[in-house]
Order: C-alpha cells, then sequence, then structure tokens
C-alpha cells in the first residue's frame, strides 16, 4: 500500500487531495514536526532533507510536495495530467507558480501572525506578504476570467496545487473578495470530495 508521511496541515495536505483525486488506497503516516519525528534515523533514510511530506509506492520514494502530486498525476491520475505537451507544460507552470511565486509570501504572512512567538513577529514583514500575496492572486484572477479551471477546460492536478496555497491564503485571513474569479474558482474545487476528506 502507498504511503505518505506528512500530515493534513502541512504541505502533505496537497498530497492527500492527489491521492483521493486517484482514488487509491493509502496509509497516512503522521511526523510530529514539534517532537522531531523528522529527524530521526528511519525517516532521513527516506528523506534525507528531514521535510515533509515523502511518498512511499512500492520501492519508488519522493519527496517535494509538488513532485508528488505529478508523479501521481502521471502515474494514477485518471485525467489529472494532460496528455498534450502544451497543457502539461501550463500544468507544470501552475505548480512550481504555486510553490515559487506564491507560497513564499503566505509563509511570511504565517510565521509572522501565527506561527512565531509574539515577540519575535514583525508585522511589516507579514504587511508586505498580504500585499505581494494579493498582487499575485490579482494575476490569477485574470487568468480565471471566464474559465472555471486553470489548465484544458477541466479538473487538473494545477487546480489541486493552486488551490491547496489558495485555501492556506483563505486560512490566514487574505481577503479573496477582491479577487472574485479566483473566488468563485477555489469555491468550486472545495466543494469536491478530496477537499472535504482533508479538511474531515
Amino acid at each position: 500500500m502507498i504511503k505518505l508521511y506528512g500530515g493534513k496541515m502541512n504541505r502533505g495536505g496537497r498530497c492527500i487531495l492527489a491521492l483521493e483525486e486517484c482514488g487509491l488506497q493509502y496509509e497516512l503516516c503522521d511526523i510530529n514536526l514539534q517532537k522531531g519525528d523528522h529527524k530521526k534515523p528511519d525517516y532521513l533514510a527516506l528523506n534525507p532533507n528531514g521535510t515533509v511530506p515523502t511518498l512511499v509506492d512500492g520501492d519508488t520514494v519522493i519527496w517535494e510536495s509538488i513532485a508528488i502530486n505529478l508523479y501521481l498525476a502521471e502515474k494514477y491520475g485518471k485525467g489529472l495530467m494532460p496528455s498534450a505537451p502544451e497543457e502539461r507544460g501550463h500544468v507544470y507552470q501552475w505548480s512550481v507558480w504555486a510553490i515559487a511565486t506564491l507560497e513564499p509570501h503566505l509563509a511570511a504572512v504565517f510565521l509572522n501572525r501565527v506561527m512565531l512567538p509574539e515577540k519575535e513577529r514583525n508585522p511589516a514583514a507579514a504587511d508586505a506578504g498580504v500585499a505581494r500575496a494579493t498582487e499575485h492572486l490579482q494575476v490569477l484572477d485574470k487568468v480565471l476570467d471566464g474559465k472555471h479551471y486553470l489548465v484544458g477546460g477541466r479538473f487538473t492536478i494545477a487546480d489541486i496545487n493552486v488551490g491547496h496555497m489558495v485555501a492556506w491564503a483563505n486560512m490566514i485571513g487574505i481577503d479573496l473578495g477582491r479577487t472574485p474569479n479566483v473566488l468563485a474558482w477555489f469555491g468550486s474545487i472545495t466543494s469536491r470530495p478530496s477537499f472535504a476528506k482533508l479538511m474531515s
């Protein structure tokens, strides 16, 4: 059986979405970061970075959440990965955009408004993160104008990878009302059973 090491409330969440959309049976192996589970020898033997998530599929071990999701879509995806190279390129583009362009600003907000002890927080960094994240979401909003999904007019792994980051933005208080196309798209994809499973 496939094993996913991670959790619902970290980057493993987006992999849970992919596993659910693929209809796969899997075992979720909770890694408690506060207790240092990610630094134990058995886990480091799977993922020498000591980060989550990590996927084990038979003899195949993959870490980095986006790599895991692209792998799952390629191998098991039931349409989550388009066959046309041009559409696949757009799936890769949006998946990388989610973690390289949007996520760092959301991380700055989360770090300085939620995670750090109050005396260590930097309100200016949090405010800057909100501003930059909002700018990027406005780009996404323009792209989604008149569209139901990001790539090829159908639900793909790109919607999962970007949608998970937008869920994070929503959770930390980014106002999605300023991006109505994003809000409508987000409402559509979060109504899927996979998102219900993640939030359960």
